[in-house]
């Protein structure tokens, strides 16, 4: 999860950036990253708003009992 909400936060930037055809895959990043963000989604039957509201379990700090 948070692999994919951190693609899906940085992919507006990708899109500005990216969006022109790469030869070599034959589709641009920006796509490429859309479309496997959209497949990670389905998979686990989730929306782009619990992407965006997904936060890091809190920290564990000292040694454990």
């Amino acid at each position: 999860m948070g692999l994919s909400a951190g693609l899906l936060e940085v992919s507006p930037w990708v899109r500005q950036w990216h969006n022109d055809l790469d030869a070599a895959y034959g589709t641009s990043p920006a796509d490429a990253y859309d479309t496997y963000l959209t497949a990670q989604r389905e998979s686990r039957n989730l929306t782009e708003e619990s992407h965006f509201t997904w936060l890091p379990p809190n920290p564990i700090r000292g040694r454990r009992k």
